[in-house]
């Protein structure tokens, strides 16, 4: 039996939390925003405009753990009364820990996604279609020049390079 190559192999980076599956950020604007409550660490990012906020997981968590840590922080700005103004600037983004996948398993990951994602913009909003800083493939079809290379040559390490970092399906990241 041939054994099958994982992520982690092409990028050896160690991972504090090999067993954490999802890391979250979320970029908004708006007021009365607050800084987040347990388990959230809140940053400023250069991107927003006005008062703005990023929350971001304190560190990866398991999926279970990431819908209570959305509700703890729903509740939490809802508590202080901040009202959020969705713009194009803003965004959430979500990291799967996809290391100890095969390198396959992550191909047909992004396959999937592909075949869903004008479905899953979409759901987004009809401002997030287009949206300079979460392309889709049909928006800008390097990605998926970059993924045919990719898989031609049986790697993501040619594949995960800054060109493509601000596409709805960053493979950047697999190299971070």
């Amino acid at each position: 039996m041939v054994k099958k190559k994982k992520v982690i192999e092409e990028f050896p980076y160690v991972h504090p939390y090999p067993d954490r599956e999802v890391g979250i950020e979320i970029e908004m604007e708006g007021r009365g925003l607050v800084k987040g409550p347990a388990g959230w660490e809140t940053t400023t990012d250069g991107s927003l405009r006005g008062e703005s906020l990023e929350w971001v997981l304190t560190r990866p968590v398991c999926e279970a753990d990431s819908y209570i840590l959305l509700d703890r922080l729903q509740a939490h700005l809802a508590k202080y009364e901040a009202k959020l103004t969705p713009s194009d600037r803003c965004g959430v983004h979500i990291h799967v820990n996809v290391q100890e996948m095969d390198v396959d398993d992550v191909f047909k990951f992004c396959i999937l996604y592909l075949i869903l994602e004008n479905l899953l913009v979409e759901w987004c909003g009809e401002d997030r279609e287009g949206n300079l800083f979460c392309l889709r493939a049909e928006d800008a079809e390097y990605l998926i020049q970059c993924l045919l290379r990719a898989r031609q040559k049986g790697t993501f390490k040619q594949a995960a390079n800054e060109d493509i970092r601000y596409a709805s399906m960053n493979i950047t990241s697999l190299a971070k």
